[in-house]
């Protein structure tokens, strides 16, 4: 091996280092977000009932226009 090969390589080990070390925060960041949404789940909202007006032929539900 040549001094070009061995500074290439030792360039990749630093790259790999490097994406290691952001790889270590971006699991430890999601860790805690998971930890986080597990011990506070989202509070389900409750809609109220829908009521269809199936015999009223002249009623639009979906606007409140009568056609």
């Amino acid at each position: 091996m040549n001094v070009q090969d061995t500074d290439a390589i030792a360039q990749l080990a630093t790259q790999v280092l490097k994406i290691q070390k952001r790889l270590e925060v971006v699991e430890t960041t999601l860790a805690a977000s998971v930890q986080s949404a597990n011990n506070n789940p989202r509070k389900v909202i409750e809609k109220e009932p829908h009521y269809t007006t199936i015999n009223e032929p002249w009623y639009s539900e979906n606007s409140g226009i009568e056609l």
